[in-house]
């Protein structure tokens, strides 16, 4: 299957919570590569690429997220064809 690249913004109870770590988790059990990384109005920013399918699984599991956190809403966005990056990392 042909990789894509998507951007996540994940807002709700989602900082303070782990939730950048259960993410870095979820990707690498998956094999998505990208970064996750709190933003100053509250939410995470996401950018994940892997092929549709996995993509599919991966938002299943952000859209509930740990278990302190709350998802009130996710916005995505494709942002390209293929993928750039080679691991997956906690940004700051």
């Amino acid at each position: 299957m042909k990789n894509i690249t998507k951007e996540y913004r994940v807002f709700g109870i989602v900082q303070g919570v782990c939730f950048r770590y259960f993410t870095k988790t979820i990707a690498q059990e998956l094999g998505i590569k990208g970064w996750v990384k709190n933003e100053i109005d509250g939410s995470v920013k996401i950018v994940a690429c892997g092929d549709m399918e996995t993509l599919k699984l991966f938002e299943k599991y952000i859209k509930k997220g740990p278990s302190l956190s709350k998802v009130t809403n996710i916005e995505e966005n494709i942002i390209e064809e293929g993928c750039k990056y080679t691991t997956f990392e906690v940004r700051y």
